[in-house]
């Protein structure tokens, strides 16, 4: 979490869904998750899942407008 660092510079495919077949299980968090560690280039999902198996539910949310990240994120030091 640097200004300028790199990983400001790359992607991020956001697909560790803790629920791999349902992340409409924990959705909220999810999410939460992906908007406060994402940098300008990210990107939400399911990551490689056999196509002969089931459907994988996509939650709302990931259907959602959150806009851009505003700035970089910080770690702060607790006393």
């Amino acid at each position: 979490c640097r200004p300028n660092g790199s990983a400001e510079q790359r992607f991020l495919a956001y697909i560790n869904n803790p629920y791999v077949d349902n992340a409409t299980i924990a959705a909220e968090e999810y999410t939460a998750s992906f908007l406060l560690t994402r940098g300008p280039y990210a990107w939400i999902g399911y990551g490689w899942r056999n196509p002969g198996t089931s459907f994988y539910p996509r939650p709302s949310q990931w259907d959602e407008d959150f806009g851009v990240p505003l700035e970089t994120c910080a770690e702060e030091v607790s006393n």
